[in-house]
């Protein structure tokens, strides 16, 4: 791992963006969050100094040429950023959340401008993968990107994805679906046509949500307030009836998760 990083960031400007987001999640994916804890002073781990310095050179590669990115590289990207930890700067994020505003969500709305293209199968493989890269972007936005940055970016994006979701989410994964609510949550940010959507869709689906899932979605939904009408009502019925048939798989964590957004939610 140490000499590919050292040998990718030396030609990291013959890269395609694909490369780049590949190896940035690669990397995130094996070394994880030591790439932003390590310290040039201390190199007892090679690797993840590597890496660190692989990040720094192919963010700032990413930085000058969003416009090249395909919606899931730049997803991908700004994924691997968060999951690292690794503290991209408010210019990278103000331009990375614009350039995906601005690709995605054109995508998305062209999609809803001509339905039938979604009819068995047919749209393009770029705009079937597109709610995973919303839900991974949003993620990856709510997790790192600093406060200082533009709010107005920030919720224009959020926006943008809530209005276009709202109209698609049937394809959403039951992963995705949490990972949105968690997302507009931790930014705190209310759209309540968004959570009406998400669990009107969920509700029917719940079997295919993980122990994490449910108390993910529950969590959210209470932390942004939500929780007293009787849709509400009636998908934390749903989903207490379906966590008390998989209770041995929780997590002391999930379980204390979902007793929290009972009570918050009143």
């Amino acid at each position: 791992l140490t000499v590919i990083a050292d040998e990718a960031a030396r030609v990291a400007a013959t890269f395609q963006p694909q490369e780049v987001s590949n190896l940035l999640w690669a990397y995130a994916k094996t070394i994880g969050q030591r790439v932003a804890s390590a310290d040039s002073d201390d190199d007892s781990d090679v690797a993840a100094l590597a890496a660190r310095r692989l990040y720094s050179t192919l963010l700032s590669y990413a930085s000058s040429r969003w416009a090249d990115f395909k919606p899931q590289e730049l997803a991908n990207t700004v994924w691997a950023v968060a999951t690292v930890g690794y503290a991209a700067d408010e210019a990278w994020w103000n331009a990375a959340v614009e350039a995906f505003d601005d690709k995605v969500i054109a995508e998305l709305r062209a999609l809803e401008a001509h339905p039938q293209k979604r009819a068995a199968g047919g749209a393009p493989a770029t705009v079937r993968s597109q709610p995973q890269n919303v839900a991974n972007f949003l993620w990856a936005v709510a997790k790192a990107m600093p406060a200082s940055c533009s709010e107005s970016v920030k919720r224009r994006v959020f926006d943008d994805c809530a209005v276009s979701s709202v109209r698609r989410m049937a394809d959403f994964k039951a992963q995705e679906l949490g990972n949105v609510a968690w997302a507009f949550a931790t930014a705190n940010l209310r759209r309540d046509d968004l959570f009406t959507a998400i669990a009107e869709e969920a509700i029917g689906r719940l079997r295919e949500f993980t122990p994490q899932n449910m108390a993910n979605i529950l969590w959210s939904y209470a932390t942004v307030g939500r929780g007293s009408s009787a849709l509400d009502q009636e998908f934390f019925a749903a989903v207490a009836q379906e966590a008390q048939t998989r209770m041995d798989a929780f997590k002391p964590q999930e379980v204390a998760n979902i007793i929290w957004a009972f009570a918050t939610a009143g």
